[in-house]
């Protein structure tokens, strides 16, 4: 059957009406969507039996009939045969039961194989069938297709099928499709119609002529069509749909003409443009009928659809007004002003934005206040790390609002969650493992018990396990800690040990993270197990557990399957909010000053600092709290004393409220200046990535490790060794001073090597130098500040030495490993000499040491590498008694790595001197040298012959004996001799 139309009169001249044929790609691809049967159906009482299935059933349900229908058609072998499927698929487009799927099909296919488009054959369908949910489907098909014919072909439909959801399918259809030659057409149907379907009619219009690219030429045409006086108001109409600077210019006019100005008022009430924002204003407050519509809906919709092309902050400075003059909703189909005005807030995460809503939330009523609510807590969600403080505050002003329902309360941990992803996380472990039990793989391994879980309350009890130092690396992400490190890290289990400090006794949420199985333990109770296979995520296991006040012990134990292996720990109060005063520590690091340090400020007196002129120090002492806080433009303090190497410990607070708008170098900045010269920056640093200028810096030289700020108001500390440069005595510089940082206890600087002054630093010099505090204009608050000098060698007649070796001490010692020779001599000298085929030998002491200085001299043959063993161990459990622990080497060699640091049968070297020819300069062959070391928590200082060699930050073991080690030679038979005197030790601990 095949089916012809003649084209309506629609009062232009219609061009040829073809739709494109569709790409034989697309039934290409709607076949392999639809299972294909193995045989192809050619005979007519199967393809209608197809048919007629197509129509009965749902899309889903017919897919093989239709499957039928296109491969009947693909392999139709004769014109005729192929002309009564089309005529099949005719009746099944325009069916009054099909499925709009069904006569999707049904379309494409005849657009494909038909010898004419089935463009004509719809027109005609919908006006004989009698469904008009068929004839809206027909409708929607039409227009999917936006060509021209379908465009002109719906708007003939239109002319004469009006009323109902017909009606408003064809102007849905017409919005689609319209083009601007129908602008002429359109105009004499708003000239031949009233009411309603004028009004749509002149949208038409504007629609139409807005798809001209030219819009003068668009502007004009509506101008010409509808020009009449009494079509005033169609005319501005459709310009409204056109919008620009020109059309607005014409409507904006008529606003002064009393006659037009409702005419001008609606076409402003339909616009979309910036343009219109100042005239759309004025209208505020005005009632202007139910008809027109809100004045401000109309200015947020015009503000909304310029929303891309301006900034954020333009957005909110629009959207204010708005609020101002918003009302709330009488109408439940139809969201409020506020609801509209809230909601484009919400798009705007600035920091503008955010104090707008926080404004309304705390000074608005009902509605208004609870939608402002809930946007504060959407844009401080999304504010950029800059100003995540800002952020912040909101949420925990909304929180701790008595005000503020329920239901917005329990929004404040989800909001910090997303936030704070990436804080409060511990930063700083100590790491054992891997371990592994002979044929426990899988999540198995993870509920067998290793060593470091024997005493889960003090798991580095034994001296036998390598706790090694994880400290935060990863600066976008520094929760997360990576594992795979580990030796052959495979179907095994690794622990991960801190120390949390508590000002009081008080509950905690830990949100743990892992790849892959988790248990944990608090104070040696167990409070999480998840023998789990997955990927790690920040926070996906929740815990309770309690903290008492004081130091807590934190164990976890991850386990490994396969692929990544990964832990975080996050710690948080238990409605997910942040711990003040809580923080971690992987050795409990000394904050009280040692017996040995020198106190420079501890809350009582200022007498160790003055100003740089000599004048004591002005800045204001804080009784309260111990504290004293810069006095902005008194000047810098310094100390009174002189020094060079040192451990320096300080506690700083950057003050809280500094506006958000106050960044950068700007935000509570001061410094802490090693020998007035090179500076360890103090800044509000917190939440950002690290910067050569933030907190934790080495100034301009270095960015941290890691960003370990705390919040602004939180106290903070910084403990810093420092070895100062040093010089020849032509005055020439051999070496460069040395840094290494610890800030609120994560190693965020190690050895840095500074070549010169940092920003205000003062010149490089011989010799030692004052501590400096900057004033640079915040008043940041500084407590607790002592530091602890070192020196290169104190010698044999210094006090709170006790000998270690000669006659009286030595022969408690005893000898472990191979079997070289020892013999003291009576002048105190311990030599010890080589035997072949044997292996390193060690004669140890019987007491361990902990925290201490050292110092001896030594004397080896040129041919022979030796060492000291310090904070040492041997156990049967390990290697069967394998000595092993950190070495201070001997190096005669052309390598001389002397006074390195080595770790014998464990990890090799933790620090060699490559890159330092001073230390290594410093060796001095077939005589006499002397060895200082400095061993206090987790720094180990070393110094050869007055020349600073290492500055170790690894916290292995805290604990261990002594040995003097004679190396394996291998079959050399002659003897080689290395020789020790005046060993002596000053305890620390």
């Amino acid at each position: 059957m095949k089916t012809t139309h003649m084209t309506p009169n629609t009062g232009f001249d219609t061009p040829e009406r073809r739709a494109p044929r569709a790409p034989a790609a697309l039934l290409a691809l709607l076949l392999a969507l639809i299972p294909a049967h193995e045989a192809c159906a050619q005979t007519p009482q199967e393809i209608e039996r197809a048919l007629e299935q197509a129509r009965s059933y749902e899309f889903g349900q017919s897919r093989e009939s239709l499957a039928v229908i296109a491969q009947a058609m693909d392999h139709a072998d004769s014109e005729g045969a192929r002309e009564a499927l089309c005529d099949s698929l005719g009746e099944l487009l325009t069916s009054p039961d099909a499925t709009l799927d069904a006569r999707r099909f049904a379309f494409q296919t005849l657009s494909t194989f038909a010898e004419e488009p089935p463009t004509e054959l719809i027109l005609d369908s919908i006006e004989a069938i009698e469904s008009t949910e068929a004839q809206e489907q027909l409708i929607h098909l039409l227009a999917e297709q936006n060509t021209e014919a379908a465009a002109d072909g719906l708007l003939w439909l239109s002319e004469y099928m009006t009323g109902g959801s017909v009606q408003r399918a064809l102007s849905t259809g017409l919005m689609q499709t319209v083009r601007p030659y129908h602008v002429r057409a359109l105009a004499e149907r708003v000239k031949s119609s009233q009411g309603f379907a004028q009004r749509m009619a002149a949208g038409l219009v504007g629609t139409a002529a807005s798809r001209n690219p030219d819009t003068d030429e668009a502007i004009d045409d509506i101008l010409d069509a509808l020009g009449e006086p009494e079509y005033e108001a169609s005319m501005l109409q459709a310009l409204g749909v056109v919008g620009g600077d020109r059309a607005f210019e014409i409507v904006s006019a008529k606003m002064d003409e009393p006659d037009s100005r409702n005419a001008a008022v609606s076409a402003l009430m339909r616009w979309e443009g910036d343009e219109a924002l100042p005239a759309l204003r004025d209208l505020f407050g005005e009632d202007l009928g139910r008809r027109m519509g809100s004045p401000v809906r109309a200015y947020l919709r015009c503000v909304e659809s310029g929303i891309e092309e301006r900034s954020w902050d333009q957005t909110v400075a629009l959207i204010e007004p708005a609020l101002d003059a918003a009302t709330p909703s009488n109408n439940p189909r139809f969201p409020s002003e506020f609801e509209v005005a809230f909601g484009l807030l919400e798009r705007a995460p600035t920091r503008d934005g955010l104090a707008l809503a926080m404004d309304w939330a705390k000074n608005g009523e009902g509605e208004a206040s609870q939608r402002a609510q809930r946007t504060a807590m959407k844009i401080a969600t999304e504010l950029p790390a800059y100003n995540r403080d800002q952020a912040a505050g909101a949420i925990y002003a909304l929180y701790y609002d008595p005000e503020t329902p329920e239901d917005v309360r329990a929004l404040a941990a989800p909001a910090l969650d997303r936030i704070e992803s990436e804080l409060d996380h511990v930063l700083a472990w100590r790491v054992a493992g891997p371990y592994r039990a002979d044929g426990v793989g899988g999540g198995d391994v993870l509920n067998h018990a290793f060593s470091p879980e024997q005493d889960p309350a003090d798991p580095a009890a034994s001296p036998d396990i390598l706790w090694q130092d994880f400290y935060a690396s990863n600066a976008g992400s520094p929760g997360r800690f990576n594992l795979e490190t580990l030796d052959d890290p495979s179907n095994c289990v690794a622990y991960a040990l801190t120390h949390v400090w508590s000002p009081a006794d008080q509950p905690v949420r830990l949100d743990i993270g892992s790849d892959d199985g988790v248990k944990v333990w608090v104070n040696g109770d167990l409070v999480h197990n998840n023998n789990a296979s997955r990927a790690l995520s920040i926070g996906q296991d929740h815990a309770q557990a309690d903290l008492k006040q004081g130091w807590n012990t934190l164990l976890m134990k991850i386990s490994q399957g396969n692929g990544g292996w990964e832990f975080a720990c996050r710690l948080r109060s238990p409605d997910g909010l942040p711990l003040r005063g809580v923080y971690a520590d992987a050795h409990q690091r000394r904050r009280a000053a040692p017996e040995d340090a020198i106190v420079l400020f501890d809350g009582s007196s200022t007498d160790a600092l003055q100003h740089r002129n000599g004048d004591s120090l002005r800045w204001d002492v804080n009784a309260d709290d111990r504290s004293m806080t810069v006095k902005p433009g008194s000047g810098d303090a310094v100390t009174r004393e002189s020094f060079e190497d040192f451990t320096l410990h300080v506690e700083f607070m950057c003050p809280e409220g500094v506006p958000p708008g106050v960044t950068g170098q700007a935000r509570s900045n001061s410094g802490v200046y090693m020998l007035d010269c090179y500076e360890v920056q103090v800044l509000d640093s917190w939440g950002l990535e690290p910067m050569e200028n933030g907190c934790g810096s080495i100034y301009r030289v270095r960015a941290p490790t890691v960003n370990a700020s705390r919040r602004p108001g939180e106290w903070q500390t910084y403990d810093i060794e420092f070895t100062a440069a040093r010089w020849n005595d032509k005055g020439e510089k051999v070496s460069p001073a040395r840094l290494t940082v610890w800030h609120n206890g994560v190693l965020v600087q190690r050895d840095v090597h500074v070549d010169g002054p940092t920003g205000a630093g003062g010149p490089e010099k011989p010799g030692g130098g004052q501590i400096r505090l900057q004033d640079h204009g915040n008043p940041i608050k500084f407590r607790n500040i002592w530091i602890v000098p070192h020196t290169s060698w104190d010698g044999a007649g210094a006090s709170g030495y006790e000998p270690l070796t000669g006659s009286h001490a030595i022969t408690t010692w005893s000898k472990r490993g191979g079997e070289a020779d020892y013999k003291v001599l009576d002048s105190g000298e311990v030599v010890g000499s080589t035997r072949p085929n044997t292996p390193n030998t060690f004669l140890c002491s019987k007491d361990t040491f902990g925290d201490f200085e050292l110092e001896y001299e030594f004397k080896v043959d040129p041919s022979l590498n030796s060492g000291v063993q310090i904070r040492s161990a041997s156990s049967p459990e390990y290697r069967n008694g394998r000595v092993h622990g950190y070495q201070i080497e001997i190096d005669p060699s052309d390598r001389a790595w002397t006074a390195g640091v080595y770790d014998e049968a464990q990890r090799g070297w933790l620090q060699s001197l490559e890159g330092k020819p001073a230390a290594q300069a410093a060796f001095r062959q077939n005589e006499w040298n002397r060895v200082r070391v400095v061993a206090r928590g987790d720094v180990i200082r070393t110094y050869l012959n007055g020349t600073p060699v290492a500055v170790l930050a690894d916290g292995a073991k805290a604990r261990g004996f002594f040995g003097l080690q004679v190396h394996g030679v291998g079959d050399r038979a002659d003897p080689l001799d290395v020789r020790w005197r005046d060993l002596r030790i000053k305890r620390l601990d």
